[in-house]
């Protein structure tokens, strides 16, 4: 099997759980806007149009990267060599399929991020937002280090193939 094969697998499985993850988090959403129902003075229901959109960007997400799994694959390993994959080849592969894997675990929390900003800024003066605070800066530095990490995974990493191979792979 080829590695754009691989990958291409890998991106879709990749897809699948992101959709089952954003189905998990608006099944966890409808059960806090359930909890809210019928009570008087709802005043925390416009907290819920932010909480949706994390979902919501998930599955856009995952529908490109079902759409775009061979693109991916494509750019990921431009020129095919029809030889086998030996150890370092697949270390390589996991390593992209790992930083696309952490690229898509930052981005839902990149976008609450956003979501939270957003809120904090058109309520700012009437309420407290210690929690949104809390909540960006717990969240922010994993989210980004998760993202750029796992850019450069796609891309490169041959640091953690150096690491792991000793410096006795050849490089291109």
């Amino acid at each position: 099997m080829q590695r754009k094969t691989v990958l291409g697998l890998a991106v879709r499985i990749i897809a699948v759980l992101l959709i089952v993850l954003s189905l998990r988090d608006l099944v966890q959403i409808c059960g806090v806007f359930l909890s809210y129902w019928g009570q008087e003075g709802n005043s925390g229901m416009g907290q819920f149009i932010p909480m949706l959109l994390s979902p919501v960007v998930m599955i856009i997400i995952a529908a490109g990267l079902i759409k775009s799994a061979e693109d991916i694959a494509e750019r990921a390993y431009p020129v095919e060599t029809m030889e086998g994959i030996d150890e370092v080849g697949i270390f390589n592969l996991a390593m992209k399929v790992t930083g696309l894997a952490f690229m898509v675990w930052a981005i839902p929390d990149l976008v609450q991020i956003i979501s939270k900003l957003c809120y904090m800024s058109y309520l700012a003066p009437s309420i407290s937002h210690q929690e949104q605070t809390m909540y960006i800066a717990d969240h922010l530095p994993m989210a980004l280090l998760f993202l750029l990490l796992g850019w450069y995974l796609l891309k490169d990493g041959r640091l953690f193939t150096k690491m792991a191979f000793n410096n006795t792979f050849d490089e291109d």
